[in-house]
């Protein structure tokens, strides 16, 4: 029976719960009305969640987080994201605190939480905020707190800046075709390869993510293929996985990029591996894990992949904003070796000196743009050229909306054609003005792009399709 117990100063609630022989207690009540009303309340919760477990009323958060982490059944990126923020975050607070405490925390979270938002980016802050609320619910629902305090109210405190901070973070950096070529031209020309530019124009063609252009595979060359897989990293290793669900679409390549596929798969040198397995997810579940040889892009130095970070800060950026390590305390303009030679660079950055009396050094394309922002900038094109939201957002892999389009609207072929003639009208564009710079390009595709007389010109190249399901491999739509 629920009862108000007098202290010297205030009064206490206390309740009784099925299955514990002593009741549950709660003081820093002003009036006994307050506490016998609160402590009814938790009697009725107590009744209606029914019989909870006998060490509910001493159960740690740290060991209550450690019993809920083992049974999670998730992918091995988020749950090295979820060991990572309880480890870092929540536990050095809130490890030593009683459940039953803990549920009636709500002005020492949202204090937590201000203190956060001073040290991290709102992402950061909301993704930690989203793993405590989640871990408080299931705690919740197992019976060991009688409410959830990590859930945020809606519409609670400034919403000017909020409104601000949003609108200052939707839109990525875009680009225009042109653009695109010149930062994959550049990325290749500071690589000395020519995969940095068939990578990256393949991810602005075909609106890739990041994982997604470095997973794809050589038996997929075509006309038009199913995306279905990915590579994406975690603890210093690769996984080989699905994208992400509702994801999966069937990709249409320009006729303009299937020569430089074509060329990238003949070309691409894979290191040498003994066994079954490429050596990027050792350790992993065989699910996570791929044949070697497979893919169409390998990293630099003999390594199978690229490192996301190493792709996006040594080469993306520099190519993208003009400068080496852009943002660190040590960034460093990409100088040119002749003012008349804009893709002729001097290799400075991290331990490599100012050359002398330098002539002059690469303008920004993109200020602040991000490897993802090619997604952005092929999503900002099609649109301008007046292509269907539903085909869009099939091509980006976006999932639907639940509106009249989302139920109503379908892709048809002549929007997949006109799609793709839109994509080539672009890629040619491209290609007319970097021609009409009329500057050499030390990227050897290139440069043989630039001369009238390339095989890469072809409009009309021969479909992989028969060839694949000649010799059996690959999945080809």
């Amino acid at each position: 029976m629920a009862y108000a117990e007098k202290l010297v100063k205030s009064w206490r609630a206390c309740w009784s719960v099925p299955g514990k022989k002593t009741p549950d207690k709660l003081s820093g009540f002003a009036t006994k009305r307050e506490a016998r009303q609160y402590a009814e309340e938790q009697e009725a919760e107590a009744r209606r969640v029914g019989r909870v477990r006998s060490d509910a009323s001493q159960l740690l958060v740290r060991d209550w987080a450690q019993e809920w982490l083992d049974a999670q059944d998730l992918e091995p990126s988020t749950m090295r994201n979820y060991r990572s923020i309880l480890r870092n975050h929540l536990l050095r607070v809130w490890g030593d605190w009683k459940l039953t405490e803990l549920a009636h925390a709500d002005n020492r979270i949202s204090t937590w939480r201000r203190e956060l938002a001073g040290d991290y980016a709102e992402t950061t802050v909301n993704l930690i905020s989203g793993v405590f609320s989640t871990l408080c619910s299931d705690a919740v629902s197992q019976g060991l707190m009688p409410r959830n305090p990590a859930v945020r109210p809606r519409r609670r405190g400034r919403q000017a800046p909020k409104r601000q901070t949003h609108q200052a973070g939707r839109y990525e950096s875009v680009t225009d075709p042109f653009g695109a070529f010149l930062i994959a031209e550049r990325a290749a020309a500071l690589s000395g390869r020519d995969d940095e530019f068939i990578l990256l124009t393949t991810k602005y063609y075909l609106g890739l993510r990041l994982g997604e252009v470095l997973g794809l595979e050589k038996a997929s060359i075509s006309r038009s293929f199913r995306l279905e897989r990915q590579l994406t990293e975690g603890d210093g290793r690769i996984y080989w996985k699905g994208v992400k669900s509702g994801s999966e679409r069937t990709i249409d390549v320009p006729p303009g990029l299937l020569p430089l596929l074509a060329r990238q798969a003949q070309r691409v040198r894979h290191p040498d591996v003994d066994g079954k397995w490429c050596p990027c997810g050792e350790g992993l579940d065989e699910k996570y894990r791929h044949a070697p040889g497979i893919h169409l892009f390998t990293g630099i130095g003999g390594q199978p992949h690229w490192k996301s970070s190493m792709l996006r800060a040594q080469y993306f950026h520099p190519a993208a904003r003009g400068l080496y390590y852009a943002g660190s305390r040590q960034e460093t303009p990409v100088y040119q070796r002749s003012a008349d030679a804009p893709f002729s660079f001097v290799a400075t950055g991290q331990g490599v000196r100012r050359p002398k009396d330098p002539e002059a050094c690469w303008a920004p394309i993109c200020p602040g743009m991000k490897p993802h922002g090619l997604r952005h900038s092929l999503q900002a094109l099609i649109e301008e050229r007046g292509v269907p939201k539903v085909l869009v957002m099939d091509r980006m892999g976006h999932a639907s909306a639940r509106d009249t389009t989302s139920i109503y609207s379908h892709v048809t072929p002549a929007m997949r054609e006109r799609l793709v003639e839109i994509l080539q009208e672009a890629w040619e564009s491209a290609l007319e003005q970097r021609r009409a710079m009329g500057v050499k390009s030390p990227v050897a595709v290139v440069q043989e792009l630039l001369e009238p007389s390339s095989r890469l010109h072809s409009r009309s190249t021969p479909d992989a399709k028969p060839r694949l399901q000649a010799t059996g491999r690959g999945r080809v739509a």
